[in-house]
């Protein structure tokens, strides 16, 4: 024991000794490159670049075709922008006029073309009064005569010449209307006015000028014809909506379709044939 601790002793006594640290080598120098110095080329093969084709000559002009005038053909038919005119809300103060509380969509296009054929037939019949009077101008009596011969109905007084005023809605005590009221309130404002047109004059006048036109271009129409024409017009739609309103009621609606105004009409026109 004594002998272990006598070398455990000098151990500590002793300096360690150190380890000889190895010097790093230096690393070798590589040589800078020369400023003049080019990269060898590749063997790849050189693209070929685009040769720059020569200008093109100017393409000589074309020979212009001489402009052919269009010549006007003359309308077998009524365009469809005259009756388009005829406006939705016009047809349904017609309707409200005759004491109609609903009026369907299908009604407006029938409406139209029972206005196109009414406007023919009077046209048609007093051309041939005025032809009769050897006149190139379509005048009041013509038209009389004509609605006379087909309606078989006289013509009392003068037509008017303003058009209606419009109903302006307003609310009632609690700011809402019950469904109908409306419609009501309507067809007593317009079943009131007298001496008045419920269609815009501008569009229903070139629609009786143009079907004028389509039977005899040199012929020319006083103001009063053309009132008298709109005011018969008129008054026969409504006479039209009141039976295609008693058609569905007998069907047992409230509102008209299309088919009704269809069947009235094919129904008054027998009458009259």
């Amino acid at each position: 024991m004594a002998r272990t601790k006598q070398v455990a002793a000098a151990k500590a006594k002793s300096p360690k000794a150190k380890t000889p640290k190895a010097k790093k080598s230096p690393k070798p120098k590589v040589a800078k490159k020369s400023p003049t110095a080019k990269k060898p080329k590749s063997p790849k093969a050189k693209t070929a670049k685009k040769s720059k084709s020569p200008k093109t000559a100017k393409k000589s002009p074309k020979p212009k075709t001489p402009k052919v005038k269009k010549v006007a053909v003359p309308k077998t038919a009524v365009s469809r922008s005259n009756l388009e005119a005829i406006t939705n809300p016009a047809i349904t103060r017609l309707a409200r006029m005759a004491g109609v509380k609903k009026v369907g969509s299908d009604v407006f296009p029938e409406v139209r073309n029972v206005i196109h054929t009414k406007v023919d037939m009077i046209v048609k019949h007093a051309l041939t009064y005025m032809e009769h009077a050897h006149r190139r101008k379509l005048m009041l009596d013509d038209v009389k005569h004509a609605y006379e011969s087909y309606m078989k109905k006289k013509m009392y007084g003068t037509a008017p010449n303003k058009f209606c005023a419009k109903h302006q809605r307003t609310k009632g005590a609690g700011g809402k209307m019950k469904p109908g009221n409306l419609a009501l309130i309507q067809i007593k404002f317009y079943q009131k006015q007298h001496d008045c047109f419920m269609v815009q004059m501008t569009p229903f006048n070139r629609l009786i000028k143009e079907v004028l036109h389509k039977h005899r271009k040199d012929t020319q129409i006083s103001r009063e014809a053309i009132n008298a024409i709109h005011h018969m017009c008129e008054m026969g739609i409504v006479g039209l909506l009141e039976d295609a309103n008693l058609v569905a009621i007998h069907s047992k609606r409230k509102g008209i379709r299309g088919t009704d105004v269809a069947l009235a009409h094919r129904l008054r026109h027998a009458s009259h044939d």
